[in-house]
This record gives C-alpha cells, structure tokens and sequence, in this order.
C-alpha cells in the first residue's frame, strides 16, 4: 500500500471537513485570478487534489498541475484563489497573513457583520441595491432576489434565489419551491450574523420559514415598508405581527409609520423601532431627462395601479378642469394594473368622462430605461392617494427635482415638509385636486425653483442613502451587542 496515498487521502478528508464546518472569510484579493465555485463541484476537486494542507483555518490544495489554490471561505459561492507562479505564490503567503489577521478581527468583534437582505421585489425595486452600496461600508451584504440584476461588488453579492414567474402552473410551483430550497439553504449555510426581511414573495409561507430558522443566524431585522399589506387578509394580521415580535429589530420610514405600527401592533417593544428615511433613488441619469417640445404642462402618475391610489379621483378632478385649462395640460397615467388589486376599467372611465383629449393612460409597467423621460417631461408629479404609510414614486420625483401635488394626509405631509415641495390638497376631493391642478398652472419660474431648492435640502438632509446605512448599519451594532 502506498503510505503516501494513504496520507493523502487521509489529509483530503480532514481537510473537506474543516472547510465545510468552518465560518468563511471573504476578502477581495487584487492581481489574483477569482473563479467561483459551488460546493458540489468544490468536492470534486478536493477528491481530486494530490495533497491538501490545512493552514491557520484556510485550506491550501496543491494539485498535480502544479497549480496552488487557497481557499479562504465556504459557502455558495465559493472563491477559489489560484495562483500559478513564484511571484503569485509568494503572494499567498501575505494573504494568509491577512485572513489570519481577519480571523482575528473576527474574534473580537470588529469584523464587518455578515447581513442577509431578503428582497423579491429587486431588481424591479432597487431600494436593497441603494441601500447596499452606502451599508456595504459597515457590512458584508448578500442580497436574496430575483434574476436579472447588477453585477456583484466588492461589499454587495446578489444571489439570484428568487425565480421569476412562468407561464406554466406546475412551472411556478416548481420554481417557487427551488427558491423556498435555495433560500433555506442559504438560512443554513450563510453563517449570518443579521438576516433583514425587506420584501416578501409570499409572506404566508416565508415568514413562518424565517421564523422557523431563526436558531440558524444571531438577530432577525425586518423593514416595516407597509405596517400590513395594502390588499391583505384578516389573516396577514396575525402573520405580519409574529414577525414584528419575533424581529430584533425593525425599521420604518417616517414617524407617520411608526406610529401607525404601533397602533396597530400596541404589544410591540417601542425601543426596537428605529425611524430611517427612505432614500431618493439615484441609480438613473438626470442628464437623460430633456423636454419633448410639447408646450402642455405635463402632470405625472406612475407606478403599479391599485385602488387606493386615487386614480379615479385625478379623471374626476381633470374632467371638472375649465376647458382653457384642459387645453394646456396632459395628465400622464402609466403603470402595470393587475386585475386581482385593481379591476377598474379606468379606460372606460377616460372615455365616458370625454377627457381623452388630454390623458395619456398605459396598464403596462414602466422600464427603468424610460423613467428619465417620463420625469423628464414633469412639470409636477400627482398622488391623490387615500392613504399611504410612504412612496417611493414621490422620492422618484425628487430625484429628478419635480414638485408634487399631493393628498394632504400624515405621511406625504411629512415627506413634503408640510408642503415646502409642493402642494397640498383634501384628500379624495376632487375639486380640491382641481383647484391645486388650476394653482400649479399659474407657477411662475421663481415658484418652481423655490419648490426645487426644497427638494434638493430635504434630499441632501434627509432622503440621502448614506444617512440611512449609517442608521441602519448603527441598528445592526445595537442588536448584536
């Protein structure tokens, strides 16, 4: 028997199970080559390693090639550091030095806190990605989100759990499933030391996983986006109030929020609320927003269609509109309708209103790529919402500088400043919306500069996202201690 094989085999073995038991350690080496591997094809090549050496907590596999790999971390995915000359492998050395100093780091406590955000509605929504790039200063993030993304950065790595939906039935359970394995999975294996719910895809079935899971990571954030669901059941109640309680800690966007969550949820531990704004999307290019030519003034609502956005009271309020005054403007209605959350035939509403002369009304969903336009062309974007607990379409329009008319009900009368960028209006009054439409109509350029500079103080003071991964990332220290 060959006593070498015998060793080598016997070392391979201890090696696998110290790299598979042993938390990871990410670091971004420079002038290495990085290939990511998944666990499965991670095994294949330590069985088929020539000799594996475990060193300071990494793992060094020297293979017949000659090729040396260090392996600093486990997981999905895995990073393996493959160095193939003198220079590359007298680098290793000072790597290795860096990792143990890492693990040190690690030890007492000063490492960078592992998060995991939970987010179906990315890359739809980027509000993680923003996020993440301001928080990645503070912490090592994975994003569990749908396809179809950025590419991963040093301090944010996307994994694609989520699928995107089919045609087909059996399909999307099938898919769903996957996702509900992978998500498990990365519960499991991630060594989290945060786990921050942001977005559900089915709330019923993941909250109660995540819940479920809990042992499997140090402190459970959740981000109160919605106190409950705008179309929820008696049920969502309960549901949604197991998460608050079980949640180490929770954010909302406004006062408005928090207030409204503890009303609803009076049980809750006030002290583990923190209020963290929101902040103004800045993933586009404002140097894309032009003007179109067309002289009218162009009053805009986007985002998907649901009731209780008033779509129904903004047709009334332009149809009341002076005819000289309708002459002037174009009211611009786009967004994805789905029938379940919104059925209005709002067409037909245009229509028998005799208003399509001057409103433009899309049911399908707005592409990144024709945000600027659309802002763009804004002389002021409109929310006759009934209610609302924030909008991220209002701090979309603050990205572009356009001023808003809004309902005047607590959260926009909060995100307005009482009113500094823009107008506000009773709430589901028509005429009252008619008249803030009749005012807007009559601003002269010192108005709307005013209303600008007012966007651009509250953006910079309080929807910024360096702001809010300060707070949040301040939050993340205060449920670890």
């Amino acid at each position: 028997m060959d006593i070498y094989a015998v060793a080598r085999t016997a070392v391979t073995v201890m090696s696998a199970i110290h790299f598979f038991t042993n938390p990871p350690y990410m670091c971004h080496v420079p002038h290495l080559p990085c290939y990511t591997f998944y666990p499965d094809i991670a095994r294949n090549v330590l069985s088929s390693a020539a000799l594996v050496l475990a060193f300071k907590g990494l793992t060094l596999l020297y293979l017949p090639n000659s090729r040396l790999m260090l392996i600093p971390c486990i997981g999905a995915p895995l990073r393996l550091l493959i160095a193939c000359n003198k220079e590359q492998r007298a680098m290793l050395r000072e790597i290795a030095l860096s990792f143990m100093k890492g693990r040190k780091n690690h030890m007492s406590g000063t490492k960078k806190p592992r998060v995991l955000f939970i987010d179906f509605s990315y890359p739809d929504n980027s509000y993680s990605l923003e996020l993440s790039r301001c928080l990645k200063e503070y912490c090592d993030i994975t994003v569990f989100c749908q396809p179809g993304g950025a590419e991963d950065e040093p301090g944010v790595t996307l994994y694609p759990g989520f699928h995107r939906g089919v045609k087909s039935k059996i399909g999307t359970v099938l898919n769903y499933a996957d996702s509900l394995l992978k998500l498990k999975r990365t519960l499991r294996k991630g060594n989290f030391d945060v786990v921050h719910a942001q977005f559900f895809k089915k709330p019923a079935v993941e909250i109660p996983m995540l819940l479920k899971a809990k042992g499997q990571y140090k402190r459970l954030v959740a981000t109160v986006h919605n106190v409950l669901p705008h179309e929820s059941s008696a049920q969502a109640a309960d549901l949604y109030n197991s998460l608050y309680q079980a949640s180490d800690g929770l954010i909302v966007h406004n006062e408005t929020s928090r207030a409204a969550l503890l009303e609803r949820f009076p049980h809750i531990d006030e002290k583990k609320i923190r209020v963290t704004a929101h902040g103004a999307y800045g993933g586009y290019d404002v140097s894309l927003a032009k003007r179109d030519g067309d002289p009218r003034k162009h009053f805009l609502m986007f985002g998907s269609i649901r009731k209780y956005k008033g779509i129904d009271l903004l047709l009334e309020a332009v149809a009341r509109l002076p005819e000289e005054a309708r002459k002037k403007s174009l009211f611009i209605i786009k967004g994805q309708q789905f029938q379940a959350m919104d059925a209005t035939d709002y067409r037909g509403m245009i229509r028998d209103l005799g208003i399509a002369d001057c409103v433009d009304f899309s049911s399908e969903r707005v592409e990144d790529k024709d945000v600027p336009a659309l802002l763009g062309n804004a002389d002021a974007g409109v929310f006759p919402y009934r209610h609302i607990y924030g909008s991220g379409a209002l701090l979309m329009n603050y990205t572009f500088g356009v001023p808003v008319i809004v309902s005047d009900i607590p959260a926009f009368r909060e995100e307005t400043n009482g009113g500094e960028t823009g107008l506000l209006f009773q709430p589901e009054n028509p005429e009252a919306l008619r008249d803030a439409i009749l005012k807007c109509l009559s601003w002269d350029e010192a108005q709307i500069r005013s209303y600008q500079n007012a966007i651009r103080r509250l953006v910079a003071e309080k929807y910024s996202w360096p702001v809010s991964a300060r707070k949040i990332a301040d939050m993340y220290a205060a449920v670890l201690k």
